[in-house]
């Protein structure tokens, strides 16, 4: 057995599967940080496309109702109307309403004990952010100032652990099998590759005193072995 691991066959067998789960290593990271970016490039985008909603919803709200409400000088039906599309909606995020000297006018969502205070300086600015909540983990969080309030949107990044998790899962069972399926095929290959190296040790060996007059037969093609 142990000159069998020393041959030139298992060697070249070896080597090949260590190149080969080498580059199954780079291809999962190389896959798991581009998922990453991509699915966090998603949840930022959506983040920012749900503070953009409630903006223009506060905006036009402002203009048509100039009188006391429930939100500063907004509507009454304003909390109900954001309540209403982030409740139906499939993730679960947590919304934030607050006034630009950090009065918190509405807030909904999952509970969390992170401090979502923004403190954005510009008008209209955008901002997105991660932060780290005790009982989720990461959040990020998108807030835009529309004077005079200031919107934040939060989601955990837990689900997007969860999808890598998955995708790391997937391959710690496909590795293994590809691996093993490499180690089958390579040593196989290798067989063949090597074959006229065992047959012209098969003729050398028949090549003694008494039969000089054997030769090895030469090969078509102009290789290595030829």
């Amino acid at each position: 057995l142990l000159n069998r691991l020393r041959s030139v066959r298992s060697i070249l067998t070896l080597w090949y599967s260590a190149v080969l789960l080498a580059g199954f290593a780079v291809f999962a990271i190389a896959v798991n940080l581009y998922l990453k970016s991509i699915l966090l490039a998603s949840l930022e985008q959506n983040l920012l496309d749900e503070v953009d909603w409630i903006g223009r919803l506060v905006e036009v709200d402002r203009m048509r109702f100039k009188g006391a409400g429930s939100l500063e000088g907004l509507s009454s039906d304003i909390e109900h109307r954001i309540m209403d599309h982030f409740t139906r909606g499939p993730r679960n995020y947590v919304v934030m309403l607050a006034t630009t000297g950090g009065r918190v006018l509405y807030r909904s969502g999952s509970p969390t004990d992170a401090d979502l205070a923004p403190g954005l300086s510009g008008p209209d600015a955008s901002h997105v952010r991660s932060i780290d909540d005790p009982r989720s983990g990461k959040l990020r969080v998108a807030s835009r100032r529309a004077d005079p309030f200031v919107i934040t949107v939060a989601y955990s990044e837990h689900t997007i652990d969860v999808v890598l998790d998955h995708f790391l899962s997937v391959v710690a069972i496909l590795v293994p099998a590809a691996l093993l399926m490499s180690l089958g095929g390579g040593y196989f290959m290798a067989g063949i590759a090597l074959r006229p190296v065992l047959h012209i040790t098969r003729l050398t060996d028949r090549i003694t005193a008494e039969r000089l007059d054997l030769r090895i037969p030469a090969r078509a093609v102009e290789d290595e072995l030829g």
